[in-house]
C-alpha cells in the first residue's frame, strides 16, 4: 500500500504521505508529508492550483479549493502504520482559496459543467481514467459481505482507516503464538453494528476478504485505463464506464493476474492456521452496505 499526494499535477511534485482521511482533508485541510525537507516543501505549497492523493495509483481526491498553506509543522519521527516503520513527518495545514473562488468551486461540486464534446481525445482519455478509479474506490471503500466458518454472513467497509486497521490486527495475529492467538479477543464492528469481539479467525477472513476483493476492484481499474488508451475515437472513450464490459484480451489478463492473487492469499491465509476452498473473486452484492 501507498498514498501520495500530487502538487499542480506535476510528477516532481510528488511526496508520500502517512495517512490520509478524505473526510478530514477536506474539513481540515492537513498533510503529512513522509519528509523533513521544509525548503523544498515551501516552494512546491507556495503556488498551489491543484492537489490530488492517490491510494494505490488510484485517485481518491483531486481538489482546487486551497491556494497555499498556512503553517508546516515538523512532527518528529512517527510510526507510518502501512509501512511499519518510523518516518520523519512535516505537517502541513493549507489555506482555503478566496471566498469568491470558493463559492463558485461549491457551486461547480453542486452542478458540475463538464463538456466533454469540447475535450480533445487526450483530456477525454484522462478524464475517464479519473472517473473510472474514483468509481474503483468507492466500490472498494463500500466494502463486502464476509461468510465466516459457522455460515454467518455480515458486510464490513473497507475504507483506509478500515484497511490500516486490520493490518495492525493482522500484524498483531502474525506476532503471536498458537496459545496466544485462540484468546485473542479482538474488538471490531460490521456494518450497522456495534463495536464487538472477534476471535483470529474471523479477522483473517473479514481482512482476506475484502483484500481479494480491492486486488479484483483495482486490476478491474487498470485493464479499463490500458483499455482507454488503445482507443483511438473520441466517441470509443465516452462510453466507457466503471460497469464496461472488459473486452476479451483485457478480461483474460485481469483473470491471469487475479489467479495469481487467489493463490497468494491462499497461501498467505496457511501461515495463520486458516486453509479453506478458493475464494471467489470479490463480485459480490457489496452494493448494499450502506
Amino acid at each position: 500500500m501507498k498514498i501520495n499526494v500530487r502538487i499542480n499535477k506535476d510528477d516532481n511534485k510528488t511526496f508520500r504521505l502517512v495517512e490520509f482521511n478524505a473526510s478530514y482533508f477536506n474539513s481540515d485541510g492537513k498533510l503529512k508529508l513522509i519528509t523533513d525537507d521544509i525548503r523544498t516543501v515551501k516552494n512546491m505549497f507556495s503556488n498551489l492550483e491543484s492537489v490530488e492523493v492517490f491510494i494505490n495509483d488510484n485517485l481518491v481526491v483531486e481538489t482546487n479549493s486551497y491556494d497555499g498553506y498556512s503553517s508546516i509543522s515538523y512532527l518528529g519521527t512517527i510510526f507510518c502504520d502501512y509501512l511499519s516503520t518510523f518516518v520523519d513527518c512535516l505537517e502541513v495545514t493549507l489555506t482555503k482559496v478566496n471566498l469568491v473562488d470558493e463559492i463558485e468551486r461549491i457551486k461547480n461540486i453542486v452542478e458540475p459543467v463538464i463538456d466533454i464534446d469540447s475535450m480533445s481525445l487526450n483530456e477525454l482519455k484522462e478524464y475517464k481514467k479519473r472517473q473510472i478509479s474514483l468509481a474503483g474506490s468507492e466500490d472498494i471503500y463500500a466494502g463486502s459481505q464476509v461468510t465466516f466458518e459457522d455460515g454467518t454472513t455480515k458486510t464490513y467497509t473497507f475504507g483506509t482507516h478500515d484497511q490500516q486497521n486490520l493490518q495492525v490486527y493482522l500484524g498483531l495475529i502474525g506476532q503471536a503464538s498458537q496459545e496466544e492467538r485462540d484468546v485473542l479477543a479482538i474488538p471490531y464492528h460490521a456494518v450497522g453494528e456495534e463495536c464487538t469481539f472477534y476471535n483470529y479467525r474471523q479477522i483473517v477472513t473479514i481482512f482476506f476478504t475484502l483484500q481479494l476483493k480491492l486486488l479484483d476492484r483495482y486490476t478491474r481499474v487498470n485493464m479499463l485505463r490500458l483499455y482507454i488508451d488503445s482507443l483511438t475515437t473520441t466517441d470509443q472513450v465516452k462510453e466507457i464506464t466503471y460497469e464496461t464490459e472488459l473486452p476479451a484480451e483485457y478480461e483474460a489478463k485481469k483473470a491471469e493476474i487475479m489467479a495469481a492473487s487467489v493463490a497468494s492469499i491462499m497461501e498467505l491465509k496457511k501461515r495463520y492456521g486458516i486453509e479453506d476452498v478458493e475464494p471467489e473473486s470479490g463480485d459480490d452484492n457489496a452494493e448494499e452496505t450502506e
